[in-house]
């Protein structure tokens, strides 16, 4: 990200950054303590926003549990409900520890060696 230019206002200098559409600014004595403040302010911002992405919780939810959940809201109510509750009964055979794995887990291995 491009630093903007401090401003001169009176005798002191002042700059203002824009991140994620909000608004930081502040007034130093010179131009180098003006970028100074920016580059650790963006510093700390990144951080931040790296820390809050990490800090989320994804819900453990194993494959299983998505099948019977989808069957229980959704295909109960469909002409094909017995087809998919035979389907959901024989995961273990036909994909073994995968239906273990939580969701967010997978990756394109996983994946690749689930379609196969």
């Amino acid at each position: 990200m491009k630093i903007p230019k401090p401003r001169k206002r009176g005798e002191a200098y002042y700059i203002e950054i824009m991140i994620n559409g909000k608004r930081s600014s502040a007034t130093r004595d010179t131009i180098k303590e003006c970028t100074q403040w920016a580059y650790k302010r963006l510093m700390e911002l990144q951080l931040k926003y790296e820390k809050e992405l990490k800090d989320l919780d994804k819900p453990k939810c194993s494959l299983r549990e998505l099948f019977n959940l989808y069957y229980e809201k959704v295909g109960q109510y469909t002409k094909s409900k017995t087809y998919i509750k035979n389907h959901i009964k024989w995961l273990d055979r036909y994909y073994g520890d995968l239906v273990e794995c939580s969701v967010h887990d997978f990756s394109s291995l996983l994946r690749s060696l689930w379609c196969t």
